[in-house]
């Protein structure tokens, strides 16, 4: 059986987290960062929508955050996958299935998160997200994610077994 580098997706929320250095969150913080660190040699996989890109706002930050923001985008193990029509329908199929059950309808940039997180569930071990949007969307939902969690696990094994992550998928 082979092994495979972990992977999760992390929505908008876990990048913001870290660039704005909200040390507060404690725990899930340092795990972010560590988790980052992993990225960087190679030894997990993060994987979000372009979405997340559009939605840092650069002059928010600092020239020296905005260049580690940079730098995390040119990483080979930080896969960023785009908006595509599959990913479009699927969020517009969420959106008006969340209305139709008269529970939370996510924003639009939201629903992308949600449907790219879900059209590549099979590649990720588990969804990271400091908001709650993923878990009241998702309530009572059957769609095979691992899990999804607002506080990041600190990995302590850095392999899980599966296939690779194809960045090109």
């Amino acid at each position: 059986m082979s092994r495979r580098t972990p992977a999760f997706y992390w929505d908008t929320s876990v990048f913001l987290a870290v660039l704005k250095g909200e040390a507060a969150r404690g725990a899930s913080f340092d795990a972010a960062v560590e988790l980052l660190r992993r990225v960087e040699a190679g030894e997990a996989v993060i994987v979000t929508s372009e979405v997340m890109v559009a939605e840092v706002v650069p002059f928010h930050y600092t020239p020296e955050k905005l260049a580690d923001f940079r730098k995390w985008l040119g990483r080979e193990h930080l896969v960023v996958r785009g908006v595509d029509r599959a990913v479009s329908r699927a969020a517009a199929d969420l959106r008006g299935g969340c209305l139709r059950r008269g529970v939370h309808c996510p924003k639009l940039a939201d629903a992308l998160h949600i449907a790219t997180a879900l059209l590549h569930r099979h590649q990720v071990d588990a969804v990271h997200a400091f908001d709650d949007h993923f878990p009241r969307v998702l309530a009572g939902v059957d769609v095979g994610l691992v899990a999804v969690e607002p506080a990041l696990p600190v990995l302590e094994q850095p392999s899980l077994p599966g296939a690779e992550v194809d960045p090109d998928a």
